[in-house]
């Protein structure tokens, strides 16, 4: 999209990622960022799947990100952010159909 037609707040978050050079292909993408093996947040999250005390899966754009642990539970939940706490063991990224 040019940027003279876009519109309100995307416009500043469009021209920000232009000036810093960012790939337009992380648009979208879900970021997760690991806080030792007790906390992880992921933004740009498209809902969670599967919630149990030792895994959770949330979707992502293209994949769905696995979550196995330990009394695991969700401490935030909101449209853009997710953050799970507990003892994290592993994060897998599972691509392919999620149909």
């Amino acid at each position: 999209m040019r940027p003279d037609k876009i519109r309100g707040p995307f416009r500043r978050f469009h021209e920000a990622v232009h000036a810093l050079d960012i790939s337009q292909e992380l648009f979208g993408q879900a970021i997760v960022t690991l806080e030792g093996t007790g906390s992880v947040r992921i933004e740009g999250h498209r809902g969670i799947l599967s919630y149990e005390d030792d895994q959770i899966l949330v979707a992502a754009k293209d994949c769905v990100i696995r979550f196995c642990g330990r009394g695991l539970r969700l401490a935030l939940m909101d449209r853009d952010d997710i953050r799970i706490v507990g003892t994290i063991a592993s994060v897998e990224y599972v691509r392919g159909d999620r149909k």
